[in-house]
């Protein structure tokens, strides 16, 4: 059986270009579908802005008179001076070129400073006295345990122990009469005396640097006496 090649290469050929006409018709077919669905769309659109038009006419036709539908108010504050009086004055001159004709509004509101409250207050104030409250707190918790701890020394020696930190705060606070009283200061003295080592020094040292500072008479006669003190064996 003899096979003609050239009659089955145009064969093929034919059936080649047959399949190329039919992918190009349906790439038509669907670019068309494209345009028809974009036009509807933007037809359907079209209608639904005319009807929406239709249900709510213009304000300005309606209303002969278009009114401002809110105001903002600048908050500045009231003060005495005439400085801050032409500064009001100021601000309202510039305003008064964008109040005009249609529109929102612009209103300046003073208020009296003097009615400042902690609402008002900024964050950081209100975070210094917070901190001012608590530094009174903690001192005046730490001197009544020191007190306590001088009072156990002198009263209560049996159960009294030793703690370091109460023992600093009273000789670094021995000088002060708002804080240790004159009945404390005369058991600090005592005290003192029976204090020991590098610390005795380091007392010595601190008492005879205030009594040469320029103080009161009352700390460096407390200076005084605890050098005396501490002459004392």
């Amino acid at each position: 059986m003899v096979v003609d090649i050239s009659k089955m290469e145009e064969g093929m050929d034919r059936n080649i270009k047959k399949e190329k006409k039919k992918k190009k018709k349906r790439e038509l077919d669907r670019e068309q579908e494209i345009e028809n669905l974009v036009e509807k769309t933007q037809q359907h659109l079209d209608s639904n802005r005319k009807i929406k038009k239709r249900k709510d006419p213009d304000p300005e036709e309606s209303s002969p008179e278009k009114k401002a539908k809110f105001s903002i108010k600048l908050n500045t504050e009231n003060k005495a001076s005439e400085k801050d009086e032409d500064t009001s004055d100021g601000i309202k001159s510039k305003l008064e070129p964008l109040n005009k004709g249609k529109g929102p509004k612009i209103i300046v509101a003073k208020e009296d400073k003097k009615q400042e409250d902690e609402s008002t207050m900024s964050k950081r104030k209100l975070k210094a006295i917070k901190r001012q409250q608590e530094g009174r707190i903690h001192e005046t918790k730490g001197m009544n345990k020191a007190l306590e701890y001088l009072h156990n020394w002198k009263n209560a020696r049996d159960t009294w122990k030793f703690e370091k930190c109460r023992q600093n705060w009273l000789l670094s606070h021995a000088y002060d009469q708002n804080k240790i009283k004159e009945s404390d200061f005369c058991v600090l003295l005592e005290y003192i005396t029976s204090i020991r080592g590098g610390m005795r020094e380091a007392t010595r040292s601190s008492a005879l640097k205030e009594s040469g500072k320029e103080v009161g008479k009352s700390e460096k006669s407390r200076a005084s006496r605890i050098l005396q003190a501490l002459e004392q064996e």
